[in-house]
């Protein structure tokens, strides 16, 4: 039997209806979406720049350098925002912390582009003169983004000592009541209390 819209057709014509079906995808079935060509790249976050590469890091000279002091930039910062983010997750007063991290950012945001245009240079003499100075600011700024982490985790810390040492005289009271062996004769159930009248 003729399939349906084909009856009546030309047989040149029904030829080419079935073609045409074949290359949409036969009623009732979904066509198979389009290959895609390579592996789609992950958006980059704008105003982000992004990792050195790892042959930069490997290398030498002033690129290899400048690479590795913005991995260094770059990590210090990403280390400051998770402890700060820790900090207000835990509910802890963090003070100025916020806006400190934000100045960070932004004297860490002007070193790294003065890295990056010198790191996409190539042999030039005034390169090299001004990589020890860089390399004093990225250790200023990592060294900050470091004493505010130390701060962050340091808050609190004597009154947690106060309160682990409290919950541990809880516990070892505890456990010496639950060891204390009953009286022969009385089931733990039945053990008269405080208030209860005098059994006979």
């Amino acid at each position: 039997m003729a399939r349906a819209g084909v009856v009546g057709r030309h047989p040149r014509d029904q030829r080419a209806v079935r073609r045409r079906d074949r290359r949409i995808g036969r009623p009732g079935r979904v066509p198979d979406p389009p290959a895609r060509r390579g592996r789609a790249r992950p958006r980059r976050r704008a105003g982000r720049p992004g990792p050195p590469r790892a042959t930069a890091l490997a290398g030498q000279g002033v690129t290899a350098e400048a690479a590795r002091l913005r991995l260094e930039l770059r990590t210090a910062l990403d280390s400051t925002r998770r402890a700060l983010a820790a900090a207000q997750a835990a509910g802890w007063p963090v003070g100025d912390a916020p806006s400190l991290v934000r100045r960070l950012e932004r004297a860490a945001a002007e070193v790294d582009a003065r890295l990056r245009i010198l790191g996409s240079e190539r042999g030039p003499a005034w390169a090299a003169d001004q990589l020890p100075r860089l390399r004093q600011q990225v250790r200023t700024v990592t060294e900050s983004c470091g004493e505010l982490r130390a701060g962050l985790s340091r808050h609190g810390l004597d009154v947690g000592d106060a309160e682990l040492n409290h919950l541990r005289e809880d516990c070892r009271i505890e456990g010496q009541a639950l060891g204390t062996p009953t009286p022969l004769g009385w089931p733990d159930a039945e053990l008269p209390r405080r208030g209860d009248p005098p059994r006979r």
